[in-house]
């Protein structure tokens, strides 16, 4: 399995990957697919598309939404068919334009031909856990050295309120030492140096690709999470 969780420089100045380096990634490891989810935009969709298509490789297509009034409450959706694929235009553009968008309201929609996977516990306190939206919400947990307590609390949060959880590993990055570039994006994007950039304006140092035998490794502890990543 590869992560879902990907970010190109559609992100812009934030993710550091080129879009033919994701694709060349999933073919050099053999995988089936390979997808896409940028932050607050889908821009890159169409040719990440047609450059995955071209190497017989599925694109699963997806955008990163956060919310307005707090940058770390956010949504991955997966379209899960060309119906769930307007549904993220259409929820982009209306991140984009309305003033008043609420990242909770994604879940008054009918959501049966997309996927939203959350790692935020805020976010999911806010919303309604009816059966509907529970068979398309996924918990997203990520093991990292600084994420390790939250993704606790997270697991046993889904454990109790009946969620399904899956296996996730964020790349803003293609590799460790790419870190460096992520953080000169973020500081020509905050207008700052690289000295005063703070953790909460960064990605996580781990957040590069990893291979499908490395996914694996860092899983072996809860197989579950990794074959709800593999049903997506």
């Amino acid at each position: 399995m590869l992560s879902f969780h990907n970010h190109s420089n559609y992100s812009l100045l934030r993710g550091a990957n080129q879009i033919d380096d994701l694709i060349n990634f999933a073919k050099k490891y053999g995988s089936s697919y390979v997808s896409l989810t940028d932050t607050n935009a889908m821009n890159g969709l169409i040719q990440f598309a047609a450059k995955a298509e071209a190497e017989n490789i599925k694109p699963i297509l997806g955008t990163y939404i956060d919310d307005p009034s707090d940058k770390q409450m956010y949504v991955l959706l997966l379209a899960k068919n060309n119906k769930g694929y307007s549904q993220l235009c259409k929820t982009i553009t209306s991140r984009k334009l309305k003033d008043d968008f609420s990242l909770p309201e994604i879940f008054n929609q009918n959501l049966d031909d997309i996927f939203v996977i959350t790692s935020s516990i805020e976010l999911l306190d806010r919303i309604k856990l009816t059966d509907a939206v529970k068979r398309n919400l996924f918990v997203e947990l990520i093991v990292t050295e600084k994420q390790k307590r939250h993704t606790r609390n997270l697991y046993e949060y889904a454990k109790s309120k009946g969620l399904q959880v899956v296996a996730s590993h964020p790349a803003y990055f293609s590799k460790k030492d790419d870190f460096l570039l992520h953080k000169v994006l973020r500081a020509i994007d905050l207008n700052t140096t690289l000295a005063n950039l703070s953790e909460s304006e960064i990605a996580d140092e781990e957040f590069y690709l990893k291979s499908p035998d490395e996914l694996k490794q860092l899983w072996r502890a809860l197989p579950e999470a990794l074959w709800n990543a593999e049903r997506i």
